[in-house]
């Protein structure tokens, strides 16, 4: 019921925002791209690897536009990841997500924020603003006032850009930071786009090799590795680290205590790092397994090597890119399944490409990173 009412509201705003600006673009002056622009608005909501992956489109603006102040609007809750991203000039924080779920969609409140956010960026005038992903981004860019609106018009209502953008996010689609990067310039993402700050002394180890994993996914179950493979992986690494940390929300905790239970001697962070101590974990760490999910995008963003896990989502748009960084996922012929639109579920309720993908896999691909 939470779906239907979320995707009828999306509909329906889209196609009223659509109207408002088809009829707006006949009265409007044909507007032209600035040669030089000094002040860029780029946009991106929604998860953690979301915001990851959109950091890319910064780095391609800083490289176009070198004189430009770049500012990147996201929510507030990310706020600690884009302040490390050096091609950022300022953050803009904005929770859209108000605007979008039910039934915080009824508060009032949140749309006199989001009416406040709008009446502050169109009082700034910007000569660029990109939207990288989702139709309340793209929105936001069309009603910014800038002097020139970028973005994927598939993912947006009609008329919303000067510059539309054909294509779509699909399986089989480029990755998540190229079509980041394309709302900016025709070029390849930077995907170290973090900066590795000094850590904190309880996060550096001296035990080498330390890799960390992290098990959990906030973005559907059909994402997570069993516990058992975990535990499987625990023995097979156990003699060719020198620490093993796991990380991640409470609910990571069920694959550390089994780990403990079989025996294998973990550093257990879950549920007990702020999102600054997380980025000092994966910074400090030679290798990271995660699944598909925020931290392990974060990682690679950090530059850290990477072996992800992949079961119902796409590798070739959702795998961690980085060429020092290993996707693996088990090939059936129901997947990838994940459809963009809701948490990634399995619809026979078995996760056998999950199930499948062996430990061994996992190690072999950890000790190529190593080397």
């Amino acid at each position: 019921m939470k779906y239907r009412s979320r995707t009828f509201l999306g509909v329906t705003l889209r196609i009223l925002f659509g109207i408002a600006f088809s009829i707006a673009s006949f009265s409007r002056t044909t507007r032209t791209p600035p040669m030089e622009p000094l002040s860029v608005l780029i946009v991106r909501f929604d998860l953690m690897g979301d915001i990851v992956n959109a950091l890319s489109a910064t780095a391609a603006a800083r490289e176009r536009w070198p004189k430009a102040h770049i500012v990147f609007m996201a929510p507030p809750r990310w706020k600690a990841i884009v302040d490390r991203c050096e091609t950022v000039d300022e953050i803009l924080p904005f929770d859209a997500g108000e605007l979008t779920h039910w039934p915080t969609v009824l508060n009032v409140r949140a749309w006199f924020s989001a009416l406040r956010m709008l009446r502050n960026v169109r009082a700034r005038r910007f000569d660029v603003a990109c939207s990288v992903y989702g139709p309340v981004a793209g929105v936001v860019v069309a009603l910014s006032g800038a002097a020139w609106r970028v973005g994927y018009q598939n993912e947006a209502p009609a008329r919303s850009f000067d510059e539309p953008i054909a294509g779509h996010r699909q399986n089989g689609g480029p990755h998540e930071a190229t079509m980041a990067t394309r709302v900016v310039a025709n070029t390849h993402p930077q995907w170290k786009v973090l900066s590795r700050r000094s850590r904190a002394t309880d996060v550096v180890t001296e035990k080498r090799p330390h890799v960390v994993i992290h098990p959990g996914s906030s973005h559907g179950e059909a994402k997570r590795w069993p516990v058992q493979n975990w535990v499987k992986l625990g023995h097979l690494i156990q003699g060719r680290v020198g620490q093993l940390t796991i990380i991640g929300l409470s609910d990571a905790s069920t694959v550390s205590h089994a780990l403990s239970n079989s025996g294998t001697t973990t550093s257990n962070r879950c549920g007990r790092t702020s999102l600054e101590e997380l980025m000092d974990v994966l910074q400090d760490a030679d290798v990271v397994i995660s699944t598909d999910s925020g931290p392990g995008h974060l990682a690679r963003a950090l530059g850290t090597p990477v072996v992800m896990l992949h079961g119902p989502t796409d590798i070739s748009i959702h795998g961690p890119g980085a060429p020092n960084c290993r996707a693996l996922r088990v090939q059936l012929p129901c997947g990838p399944c994940y459809d963009f639109k809701r948490p990634a579920e399995c619809q026979y309720s078995d996760t056998l490409c999950m199930h499948w993908l062996k430990a061994t896999s996992v190690r072999e691909a950890m000790d190529e990173l190593l080397e």
